[in-house]
């Protein structure tokens, strides 16, 4: 079981490391450092390390959730777009659905402009669909959740690539 530490302990494991990365910043040995703070090299060494790793893993997080929250924000606005209606517009005007009329004067098939509903586009609905698949994807790339892929070189070598969970593991 390990021992509970108090809060002076904490603070000043807290200040020792700060002071190594202070020490380290500004170009000292480990050696020198373990001198100055009291303790051996190997340990210097290691715990400064540890911090970065720490730092590191500490960074990723925070950027993977801005990148998330950035997502979440992009599909909910393709999805707002997945649920309008577009029209098709050709030289400034809606165009609409017409069904021919005999023109009574002329006796001739017209289609009346102004007349018959909207005509329907849907690109902006199939590219907001892309849209979603691209971020997904990116999602998918920052979490490291890809599937791991198989190539085949011939001769019967296999090689199989597998993605890490994240940069947790740094």
């Amino acid at each position: 079981m390990a021992a509970t530490r108090s809060h002076d302990e904490i603070e000043a494991a807290a200040v020792r490391d700060a002071s190594l990365m202070r020490l380290r910043r500004e170009g000292q040995t480990f050696e020198a450092i373990a001198d100055t703070l009291g303790f051996s090299r190997q340990y210097a060494w290691r715990r400064y390390w540890e911090l970065m790793k720490e730092h590191v893993a500490s960074e990723v997080s925070e950027y993977r959730a801005e990148q998330l929250d950035r997502y979440d924000w992009l599909i909910r606005e393709a999805v707002a777009v997945l649920g309008r209606d577009h029209v098709v517009v050709s030289q400034g005007r809606v165009m609409r659905e017409g069904k021919p009329e005999i023109d009574e004067e002329s006796g001739e098939a017209v289609i009346r402009e102004g007349h018959g509903s909207p005509l329907l586009d849907d690109g902006p609905k199939l590219a907001a669909i892309r849209e979603i698949r691209a971020i997904e994807a990116q999602r998918t790339e920052l979490l490291g959740t890809k599937t791991p892929v198989k190539v085949e070189i011939g001769g019967g070598t296999t090689v199989r690539y597998e993605l890490p969970g994240g940069l947790e593991d740094l």
